[in-house]
C-alpha cells in the first residue's frame, strides 16, 4: 500500500500571474485570500540570501503552498516521487502553487525574495526532509 495520498501530474503546471502595482514610490504586492486555492494558515518571507543559494530541498505531506517572487528572480525546481521534474523562473508578481507530495528547490538570484502562503501551520512532522524517504512515497 502507498504511504501518500496522492499527488500532482507536474506536465501541465502553469505559473500564477499576481497583479503588482508599481509606481514612482515602490511597488505593492497584494495578497487576496480570496483568490487562494485554500484558506491559509501561515506565511513567511525568504530575504537577504546569496545570489545562486538554494533553499527548500524538502517537500510536505498535507501542507500546499503558494510560492510568490516578490522581487529579483527565483529558480524553483519542483519534482514528484514518480520522477517528473518541472523548473520554473520566476520574476516579480509570479507565483507557482506546490501541492503535497512535491520536493522543492528554490535558487535565489539577482535579490529575489521569496513570499510563501501556506494551507497547515508548521508541524515539522509534515517536512519530507530526506530525499530517499520522498522518493519511497511513490504509488
Amino acid at each position: 500500500m502507498s504511504r501518500h495520498k496522492s499527488y500532482k501530474n507536474l506536465s501541465d503546471r502553469q505559473t500564477l500571474n499576481v497583479p503588482v502595482h508599481s509606481d514612482s514610490r515602490g511597488s505593492l504586492f497584494p495578497s487576496n485570500n480570496y483568490q487562494l486555492p485554500f484558506s491559509p494558515k501561515r506565511s513567511f518571507v525568504v530575504y537577504d540570501v546569496p545570489n545562486g543559494e538554494t533553499r527548500g530541498h524538502h517537500a510536505h505531506h498535507k501542507t500546499e503552498q503558494i510560492l510568490s517572487c516578490l522581487s529579483g528572480k527565483l529558480k524553483i525546481v519542483l519534482k514528484n516521487p514518480e520522477g517528473q521534474t518541472v523548473e520554473f523562473a520566476l520574476k516579480k508578481g509570479q507565483a507557482i502553487h506546490q501541492f503535497p507530495y512535491e520536493w522543492a528547490e528554490i535558487t535565489f538570484e539577482s535579490n529575489g525574495i521569496l513570499h510563501a502562503i501556506c494551507s497547515t501551520d508548521y508541524d515539522e512532522k509534515d517536512y519530507i526532509r530526506d530525499y530517499t524517504e520522498f522518493l519511497s512515497c511513490r504509488g
